[in-house]
């Protein structure tokens, strides 16, 4: 029994573990240009039977399912959107800047 408690403290450790990670490299590249938050996915871990346990399903931990960036594909869009919309208009005015130059 003791075993089975310190298997599923561990799993619990190294879920929490990478969690941490997770989140510190959310935070250390918060301000990086391109960058995505991400979020860690848990899943409990169970194990079917044992000795004298036939049919039994305990539970046994957890563990590291998943890895999700949370990207939002509207803000994504729209920031394409209006990037190629101000470079539109820098390239209108640097034609009118370059035909009133020509003018004078």
């Amino acid at each position: 029994m003791a075993s089975g408690l310190f298997t599923i403290a561990s799993s619990g450790l190294r879920a929490a573990r990478a969690a941490l990670d997770v989140t510190s490299q959310n935070i250390a590249n918060a301000n990086t240009e391109g960058y995505v938050r991400r979020s860690l996915n848990l899943a409990e871990v169970a194990s079917a039977g044992g000795p004298g346990r036939i049919g039994d399903i305990s539970l046994s931990g957890v563990r590291v399912s998943g890895l999700n960036r949370n990207a939002d594909l509207f803000r994504q869009a729209e920031v394409r959107r209006t990037t190629s919309d101000a470079q539109r208009a820098a390239t209108e005015l640097k034609g009118m800047e370059n035909a009133e130059a020509a003018l004078e």
